[in-house]
């Protein structure tokens, strides 16, 4: 089996790791970034000592273990390595799907 990352694709993973930059989400063989910028519309906020990401009018919280949907947006590859991958969920339908199930 093997996954090849398409532009503009839409998948789900689960949240991996959160830093101040955007949390890490697993896309199966390989991890993507989906920078804090990208997480909303609204700005967002690191907590290091929760270690989560989260926005202060919403009150909405990223954190590890989180399943988010999410869409690949660039894809940066190298020779003998795995691609790295920039995500966004700054789109209708995207985000931490309990936001998604929630807006439905």
């Amino acid at each position: 089996l093997s996954y090849v990352p398409m532009l503009q694709e839409v998948v789900e993973g689960e949240v991996q790791q959160v830093d101040p930059y955007g949390v890490y989400v697993n896309l199966g063989p390989m991890d993507g970034l989906l920078h804090i910028s990208q997480i909303t519309d609204e700005g967002m906020k690191f907590d290091k000592n929760r270690g989560i990401i989260y926005a202060e009018k919403t009150k909405k919280i990223v954190q590890k273990g989180d399943l988010m949907r999410v869409r690949i947006a660039t894809i940066a590859t190298s020779a003998g390595r795995l691609p790295k991958i920039g995500l966004t969920a700054r789109q209708p339908a995207l985000g931490k799907v309990e936001w998604i199930t929630k807006e439905k």
